[in-house]
């Protein structure tokens, strides 16, 4: 439901609890989404995992590769699946200021949840400086005057080239409708940048949530920094299954003050986080896409093609990718149930 900007932080405050996904989406051989196949996992992910909501739309969902249509389709599908405890993350991801406003207003207007904007990527010269902070906030400010949807922002260097210090985020958690902050800046994905995350809690926390995606680190944090919401990638989807379900437990252990458990909990994750990496670095990051879907289809789930030009699992791939799968013992963790169904 469309909500004023005024109350979007209270709503932050709210609804950002808790583990969210970053939604990848199978497609048709022809590049169309498979709307049947991804409902189907949206309400696995949703009723069984309980998953409390999905960024869509972004990267996880090759935003590269898609219409400006089929994001539109893909918050229509996601939204529409959205409840009281689950929310839709529509994922605006562009280079075109315009374009992006499009967006942001198209998922306004509809009346979706709320919108995970990423900064901009910006030309700036030969020598490959980070753009002005100032050029970066009137982006965000540009963006959030025009609509009264919450924001999630999203500082990723690979998204964008370069990574917001905590200084220029701490100014955009100022805008009335910036309810939260997804930060890769640790670990696989991230930049590696230490000290960022718990600089960036001491500036912004008082008023939006502040997430590092990273899984890795999500234990840490958790912890001893006070995240509350993980937001978000396809993890938490990857890694649990109808029987096992550790981030879930590890999150509810440490709720109950059960800290030893929870941490034997995270621990019992490593064999799973390194098969499935392993098949990253193996296969390189570029086969990712292909990778995660594989790895759904061996959970039961409905995995699709990639949208072309990326290329798709040979035979060798997927032969490679089994092995770490059964390796790691994801399979055997569900109580000889199928992992899925």
């Amino acid at each position: 439901m469309k909500r004023s900007k005024h109350d979007a932080k209270a709503w932050g405050q709210e609804r950002l609890r808790g583990i969210f996904g970053a939604a990848p989406v199978p497609y048709t051989a022809d590049g169309q989404v498979d709307k049947a196949g991804f409902v189907s996992n949206l309400r696995y992910w949703r009723d069984v995992l309980g998953i409390k909501g999905q960024w869509v739309a972004g990267f996880q969902s090759e935003q590269l590769g898609i219409s400006t249509a089929q994001r539109k389709q893909l918050y229509e599908i996601t939204q529409a699946e959205s409840t009281a405890s689950h929310i839709a993350i529509c994922a605006i991801m562009d280079d075109v200021i315009e374009d992006a406003l499009e967006l942001a207003v198209f998922a306004d207007e509809m009346g979706a949840d709320c919108i995970g904007l990423s900064a901009p990527r910006l030309f700036t010269g030969m020598l490959g400086s980070a753009p002005s902070e100032d050029t970066v906030v009137r982006f965000f400010e540009y963006i959030c005057e025009r609509v009264d949807i919450p924001v999630i922002v999203l500082n990723q260097m690979a998204m964008q080239g370069y990574s917001m210090t905590p200084a220029t985020l701490s100014r955009i958690a100022d805008l009335p409708n910036v309810v939260g902050l997804k930060n890769v800046v640790d670990g696989m994905y991230g930049s590696n940048d230490k000290g960022h995350y718990g600089e960036t809690v001491k500036l912004c926390a008082d008023r939006i949530v502040v997430s590092d995606p990273n899984e890795d680190v999500f234990f840490r944090n958790y912890t001893q920094f006070g995240q509350r919401a993980f937001i978000s990638s396809g993890v938490p989807m990857l890694m649990q299954t109808r029987a096992w379900q550790p981030m879930n437990d590890y999150v509810r252990l440490v709720d109950e003050g059960r800290l030893e458990e929870a941490k034997r909990v995270n621990d019992s994750m490593a064999p799973v986080r390194a098969a499935f990496h392993d098949c990253v670095h193996h296969l390189t990051g570029y086969k990712f896409a292909s990778i995660s879907k594989y790895w759904f289809e061996l959970q039961g789930l409905v995995g699709g093609h990639v949208v072309y030009p990326q290329g798709e699992l040979t035979d060798e791939d997927k032969a490679y990718v089994k092995a770490r799968f059964d390796e790691c013992g994801i399979a055997t963790m569900t109580g000889g149930q199928d992992i899925a169904a």
